[in-house]
């Protein structure tokens, strides 16, 4: 307060006040002057000095108001955005858009990844069929048209199934096409509309060439793509369109086949299910992306209240000596171990923790509890987690003593490798029989036994699976 100054400073919180509402839920300190219902001044940070020398600048000039020996300019309205409030906007927005670009990108490399891999899959299975789908459109008369062409081929069919597909199983099986099929095409799935699925086999063994690369011919004829060439299926089976200059994408197609290993293995998933089943992969939740929070300890009952509203959202927990990774040394990993450790407290600990950034919500309750550090984006959130949290962080206490309660159990060996396990195997076959130890066998406990029978069971429904297929016994025969 200046000398003989009348002048007051209140303090007032933005939570419940309705012109500030731009304000709510940001962790960084902001500080508004206002004069007469007016916005004179602001500032972000928590630089001590500079508020304090802002505050006592803008006393003085309250003064002088007030005596008219000055007349404020460039004073706002409340709820009015300064330049630096609209720059900082700006940067903050083009922040978050590029993580969630480079999000969206690892999220859909994943997807892409997979795919092959279960492509793969299916192909070092299935590799000896090709595959061609008949349109709705075309059901009728493929035959008559194909019939012929098939032998020619040196084809067979080994398979048919009718088909009902929908948009997204359509897009789905074109995901590694380069020429998508057009949106009237792909209508032609639509309500309802049965395909025919040919699943293609050599009609003889001898025949060379890849069994992709006949049916392509087959087809399209040479040029082993659409449209196709004059006389072959492709366009025999194509409608004639009413206007001869009507654009491409609105001719009807009536057959397809794929144009490549990749797009032929999905078209075995989406047309063959049965056939493929036992070579597809389990369909599975991607891991949510997440970022590491680091607060100060004292914060941990609040942390852990939010942990309890927001079930699965924190991955991981753990204190430590600091919330910066590269120098972060654990703790403890509960707050039980944390509050019974017996070094002395620096007041420098942190509890950090691995926070999903599945639920908006979520994230924003625990931003406003003010973390001492917050990963930049989902990348640098990885790397932070797999210093802090490494594989096996998550293990329960529960576990690792019971294991080293089992290996510690009388007459059972220690664990091996995989080489060691195999050439301890081979050294106990030639063993003579009378060589063992019968009390020391008496010692596996029933569970284990109960385990092993199962096992054994597993083995041999999936072995009687396997023989019964009439895929399976083709191949076997081949």
């Amino acid at each position: 307060m200046l000398e003989n100054a009348p002048s007051f400073l209140f303090q007032a919180k933005c939570d419940n006040i309705t012109a500030l509402e731009r304000f709510r839920y940001k962790s960084e300190p902001t500080w508004m002057l206002i004069s007469k219902g007016k916005m004179v001044s602001l500032m972000f940070g928590a630089d001590a000095p500079k508020l304090t020398r802002l505050i006592m600048e803008e006393l003085k000039n309250e003064q002088l108001v007030a005596s008219g020996e000055k007349i404020r300019e460039n004073i706002m309205e409340i709820t009015e955005m300064t330049e630096v409030e609209l720059t900082r906007n700006e940067e903050a927005d083009s922040v978050t858009r590029k993580a969630k670009e480079k999000e969206n990108a690892k999220r859909a490399k994943e997807i892409h990844d997979r795919k092959v891999e279960e492509c793969h899959n299916i192909l070092n299975n299935l590799h000896s069929f090709g595959v061609v789908l008949i349109f709705p459109n075309a059901r009728e008369k493929y035959w008559e048209v194909m019939a012929d062409t098939i032998q020619e081929a040196g084809l067979a069919v080994h398979q048919t199934e009718k088909v009902k597909l929908n948009k997204d199983a359509v897009e789905d099986m074109l995901y590694f096409c380069d020429n998508k099929l057009s949106p009237k095409n792909i209508n032609d799935f639509s309500q309802n509309r049965v395909s025919i699925a040919l699943l293609m086999k050599r009609s003889s063994e001898h025949l060379s060439g890849e069994i992709d690369e006949v049916v392509l011919q087959m087809v399209y004829g040479n040029s082993r793509k659409p449209p196709g060439d004059g006389k072959s299926p492709s366009q025999r089976l194509m409608p004639k369109p009413d206007n001869v200059e009507e654009e491409e994408e609105n001719i009807l197609i009536g057959i397809w086949a794929p144009p490549n290993n990749l797009s032929k293995a999905l078209a075995l998933k989406h047309l063959f299910p049965n056939l493929s089943a036992p070579y597809k992969f389990p369909e599975v939740e991607p891991s949510p992306f997440y970022v590491a929070v680091g607060y100060d300890a004292f914060k941990a009952p609040e942390v852990m209240e939010l942990s309890e509203k927001y079930p699965g959202q924190v991955m991981a927990m753990g204190f430590f000596t600091s919330d910066i990774p590269p120098a972060a040394q654990l703790i403890a990993k509960t707050v039980k171990e944390f509050d019974e450790r017996t070094d002395v407290p620096t007041y420098e600990e942190k509890i950090v923790i691995q926070l999903a950034k599945t639920n908006p919500d979520c994230l924003m309750a625990f931003s406003e509890l003010g973390p001492s550090y917050m990963s930049a984006d989902a990348e640098a959130g990885e790397i932070d987690c797999q210093y802090l949290f490494p594989q096996g962080y998550n293990v329960a206490q529960e576990e690792i003593v019971l294991v080293k309660k089992k290996t510690k159990k009388k007459g059972k060996p220690k664990p091996y490798t995989q080489e060691e396990t195999a050439s301890t195997a081979a050294s106990d076959l030639t063993k003579d029989q009378s060589d063992l130890d019968h009390e020391e066998l008496e010692e596996v406990d029933s569970e284990e036994e109960k385990v092993a029978g199962e096992t054994l069971e597993y083995v041999e429904v999936t072995g009687a699976d396997k023989a019964t297929s009439p895929i399976e016994e083709e191949k076997i025969e081949e």
